[in-house]
């Protein structure tokens, strides 16, 4: 079971169809919901599971933020008629705990059991704070054999500084998952070459001419309740990455480097002989958003 990260990447590149657990924080954005559909729909991606993620924004509580992603999270399910489980998050955070122990509920117990009764990797996709990964492998250190963290966040490492916001929502979380070895793919952000590329446009979701429940909920629903829908419309789909890893590698330059350090005061420290990570270095934005509105227009 147990896999380098040259394997890892190997079995990245390669067309065998990968499991997914999908860790959202659904509710402050709308790319996670198209993220969704990408994993459920893709022929490189079983969709085993969702996990709902909370996130800390001014004006909410973290239990009204959990609620949110939770609720998001099954309407887009809905309008897949999906009905792979939809697993609540965590109320606190790792970064919150007195000692920086794990924190325990449904989302991160579905990582644990899902991994341990894996007969081969499980890729779990998390894009917003690390809650969840981090508190399964502090909770049960065996499934780093078996799991690979596929994390959507933070600067590039050029910068020298992690202050970000998927990363502040539980800092101490990153820190534990980069520093415990399991196999991690760092999708940066904001960097020249990050996730803030994958920017969608009006003419995207005019590709979404089906008449489906998920045609009508992508193309008009969804958008609609954060923007009106004109010529210029525009959202920048970060999390899309997560997905667009497995379902299409060849729109991102990947490489193998020792694994930084998230410093207490928000810095890269780099030492070249920590164990190795992926990490994206370029994306294809017309690759990756091409492949997510394929799959979605082929559900009619």
């Amino acid at each position: 079971m147990k896999m380098s990260i040259e394997e890892i990447l190997e079995d990245i590149r390669s067309d065998r169809v990968k499991k997914v657990i999908y860790d959202a924080d659904s509710g402050c954005d709308i790319d996670d919901q198209y993220a969704i559909a990408h994993a459920f729909v893709s022929p490189r991606m079983e969709l085993l599971s969702v996990n709902s993620t909370p996130y800390i924004v001014e004006g909410q509580t973290i239990d009204e933020a959990l609620e949110n992603s939770y609720n998001e999270n099954n309407k887009v399910l809905k309008a897949l008629h999906c009905t792979v489980p939809n697993c609540i998050g965590c109320t606190e955070t790792v970064s919150g705990q007195p000692d920086f122990g794990p924190v325990d509920c449904p989302a991160v117990r579905n990582i644990v059991d899902t991994a341990m009764a894996s007969d081969e990797i499980i890729y779990v996709l998390s894009t917003g704070a690390l809650t969840h990964a981090a508190s399964a492998i502090l909770m049960e250190p065996a499934i780093k054999d078996k799991i690979c963290v596929i994390w959507v966040g933070c600067t590039g490492k050029e910068s020298g500084v992690t202050d970000e916001f998927n990363l502040n929502n539980d800092y101490r979380a990153g820190q534990i998952v980069l520093n415990s070895g399991v196999p991690f793919v760092f999708l940066p952000s904001f960097c020249s070459y990050g996730t803030i590329n994958l920017k969608a446009v009006k003419a995207d979701l005019d590709k979404l001419t089906g008449t489906s429940d998920a045609a009508v909920f992508f193309r008009e629903y969804l958008p609609g309740r954060f923007d009106i829908i004109n010529e210029e419309w525009s959202s920048i789909f970060w999390d899309v990455a997560s997905t667009g890893v497995l379902a299409v590698p060849e729109g991102f330059k990947l490489s193998i480097i020792p694994a930084p350090v998230f410093t207490d005061d928000k810095r890269y420290v780099f030492d070249s002989t920590r164990h190795k990570i992926i990490y994206m270095e370029g994306i294809d934005k017309d690759i990756v958003l091409g492949d997510v509105f394929r799959c979605i227009q082929s559900l009619g």
